[in-house]
């Protein structure tokens, strides 16, 4: 009785482990994919400065504010999160610029790229940073 109820305690234990396992791996897989869309985001910005130049200053393009990233497209028309794709992650981009001081008369442009999506009842969230400079 006792060896019996020594490997029912095991067989329980191995399947917790590959539960956990289980979760973990699928928790791994979709915060690379967010990275993964994030970092997209990103270049999607610094790709558009570098074919803008200097116009990107003040083009509606890369204005201020927190925009929609759908995956492909930053829209500058839409605030706040949206849906990537047909995917279970949202994301959105915040640009902002600033004068590098001493007056220099360059400016720094600031990207967040963050990506987030529910996994059981917790929201997750990844964000990827660019820092790019007109001058």
């Amino acid at each position: 009785v006792i060896a019996i109820g020594v490997a029912v305690l095991a067989l329980l234990a191995l399947s917790q482990i590959s539960t956990k396992s289980i979760t973990n791996s699928g928790s791994a897989s979709r915060q690379s994919s967010a990275s993964n869309y994030a970092q997209t985001a990103v270049d999607r910005v610094r790709n558009t400065k570098n074919s803008l130049g200097l116009a990107g200053k003040t083009d509606p393009a890369l204005a201020d504010g927190v925009w929609c990233f759908d995956g492909e497209v930053i829209d500058t028309t839409t605030a706040d999160y949206c849906q990537i794709g047909s995917t279970e992650f949202n994301g959105r981009v915040t640009i902002s610029k600033v004068l590098i001081p001493p007056v220099t008369g360059k400016t720094e442009m600031t990207v967040v790229a963050e990506v987030q999506w529910v996994e059981g009842s917790l929201t997750r969230t990844v964000k990827n940073e660019g820092k790019f400079v007109f001058d």
